[in-house]
């Protein structure tokens, strides 16, 4: 497995983590730079290369009222904190455009499934909140614990 994004990047050359915060004009381009996934890892054996993404969440989706307005708000009326998680809006569709095959591995402390992975392109987004810059993503996710 080799470091691949964005933070190993602007280990090489700050001056672009500073243009990045200061180009509020997105394109293709800085979401490409700034979406990068964590890592490329190399199967020999099938030779073949994988991106890998590793989030972590902390956000509660364990309290009821946040819960009921996924479920609503998505018409996902099995929706709980097993199975989904919240990720960037600009992420999620980054990954989608750029790296259709990045497997996303989601650390949730907050649920009983601590661990999960899957291919982003396996992850519906089941509801996107305009205004917060977030998807939440439905049960497709494995659990890999």
């Amino acid at each position: 497995m080799l470091p691949f994004g964005c933070e190993t990047i602007l280990k090489l050359d700050s001056s672009l983590g500073k243009f990045l915060n200061d180009n509020e004009q997105a394109n293709n381009t800085s979401y490409l730079l700034e979406y990068l996934p964590d890592y490329i890892l190399i199967d020999s054996n099938k030779n073949k290369l994988y991106f890998i993404e590793v989030k972590f969440s902390n956000h509660p989706l364990i309290y009821g009222e946040r819960m009921i307005q996924i479920k609503n708000q998505a018409n996902y009326a099995t929706a709980s904190s097993m199975t989904i998680g919240v990720l960037a809006r600009e992420a999620f569709y980054s990954y989608r455009k750029f790296f259709s095959e990045t497997i996303l591995i989601y650390a949730c402390p907050y649920s009983e499934i601590v661990l999960f992975a899957q291919s982003i392109d396996k992850l519906p987004a089941i509801y996107v909140e305009n205004n917060e810059n977030k998807v939440v993503n439905s049960e497709n996710m494995i659990n890999t614990r």
